[in-house]
């Protein structure tokens, strides 16, 4: 088994066959062939070379500006030592690279009365569908959806009630996560893939855009889609 194969058999769930004693016979065999020596490097930050060494399994984290890390220089001296950088940059949804596996789409509606008017006392339904083809990853996708200001999503759902009778929580999902805006769920592969359905309420009046929603796995960055972003006016 390579690497690879082992990366793959990590990431992929089997149906079928167990394949555990396989995987601990590939680390039993790789592990002690796994460099133990230190390594040693150099770089060059701010105009000065710097030398450091790492033990096994060590690292080195360094907090850096957008200018030295365009100007960070490492340099191997002995052993193999990789490196990796992490940044915040704006999230330019044309340049976005898409998965064909998987699909995301999102709609507005309103739940309580006809129409595509929104208004101060408008409760709204967020539908989001998405779909896992069969060659994507197995595993969880984080779905994320940013509402727009003019709404709050609502996730006690249990005390709202759609016709004076039938509570929203009886066809909605509530997600895992809430950060002001933001609001997430995990969805996965399976026969039934159902749509994921939400609710918001209306905070105030104007028109505002709302930013595309995301499905991204999360195993791998790579395996990543998204929405169009919309447009909502409230009145």
């Amino acid at each position: 088994m390579t690497p690879r194969l082992f990366e793959y058999t990590r990431i992929s769930y089997t149906t079928d066959i167990l394949i555990q004693l396989e995987q601990i016979s590939y680390l039993a065999s790789a592990l002690p062939r796994l460099p133990a020596e230190p390594v040693r490097f150099a770089y060059r930050l701010d105009g000065k070379r710097h030398e450091a060494e790492l033990e096994r399994g060590g690292s080195l984290a360094m907090s850096l500006t957008a200018k030295q890390l365009r100007e960070l220089r490492p340099e191997p001296l002995a052993g193999s030592v990789g490196v990796a950088s992490f940044y915040l940059a704006p999230f330019q949804p044309e340049e976005a690279v898409t998965d064909p596996d998987i699909s995301i789409s999102r709609r507005f509606e309103l739940a309580t009365e006809p129409g595509n008017v929104y208004h101060d006392d408008s409760l709204v339904r967020i539908v989001i569908d998405w779909t896992l083809g069969p060659q994507a990853l197995d595993g969880c996708y984080q779905v994320t959806d940013i509402l727009p200001s003019g709404l709050k999503p609502i996730t006690r759902l249990a005390a709202w009630r759609m016709d004076g009778s039938a509570e929203i929580g009886q066809n909605g999902v509530v997600p895992y996560q809430v950060e002001g805006q933001r609001v997430s769920f995990c969805a996965g592969k399976g026969a039934t893939q159902l749509p994921i359905v939400y609710y918001a309420r209306v905070i105030g009046k104007g028109e505002y855009t709302a930013e595309a929603a995301t499905i991204q796995s999360m195993r791998s960055a790579d395996s990543f889609n998204l929405t169009a972003a919309d447009h909502v006016q409230i009145r």
